[in-house]
């Protein structure tokens, strides 16, 4: 009987653990989506500048309006 205890305790415990871990990520997910977002953002900035660049053309006046530095 105790032996059964002490398993219901740990799966319990377990099945706990594993709800907040799930948890976690969940709240975490946003945060790594809106890094990623952020990142894919200065990148696109970065190739416009240098294919602007390489190809002699001149950047628009709301260059900084329409692709804000990050």
């Amino acid at each position: 009987m105790i032996l059964f205890f002490f398993l219901t305790t740990i799966q319990d415990t377990l099945a706990e653990r594993e709800r907040l871990h799930r948890i976690k990520l969940r709240e975490q997910k946003v945060i790594w989506d809106e890094e990623q977002r952020v990142l894919a953002n200065r990148r696109t900035r970065e190739q416009l500048l240098s294919l602007a660049k390489e190809l002699n053309v001149p950047i628009p006046d709301d260059f900084d309006k329409q692709y804000p530095p990050v």
